[in-house]
């Protein structure tokens, strides 16, 4: 529900120049600031792919403005941060919270998350 929210408040933003991008989170919900729509490519910082653990994956860049890429081989030896990165950065905590995500990992302790990551 709120990706749709997000969504139709930016369709609808566009128009004046604006849009709505998650610079934080506070409780693990995101917040939003407007910001300016000026030309060149906005989007997410893309392309955090870490060592991987077998063969390496092979990848293409399908849109090079964008620096859109697509992992065609090998893609389950490797891993790929694919959450937004916040104006504060990424911190070790927002890894441990996505490797969570990723292995549906519920109860463990945070020294074996760590472990596992």
């Amino acid at each position: 529900e709120a990706s749709e929210l997000l969504s139709a408040f930016n369709d609808m933003l566009k128009h004046d120049g604006f849009v709505l991008r998650e610079i934080t989170r506070i409780s693990g919900k995101p917040v939003y600031k407007a910001t300016g729509l000026r030309g060149g490519v906005h989007s997410n910082v893309k392309n955090l792919i870490f060592a991987a653990n077998g063969f390496k994956p092979e990848i293409v860049l399908i849109d090079s403005v964008s620096n859109d890429i697509q992992i065609v081989k090998n893609e389950e030896y490797c891993l790929v941060y694919d959450k937004p990165i916040l104006e504060r950065g990424l911190l070790w905590k927002d890894l441990l919270d996505w490797w969570c995500e990723k292995q549906q990992l519920l109860f463990l302790a945070r020294r074996d998350l760590e472990i596992h990551l």
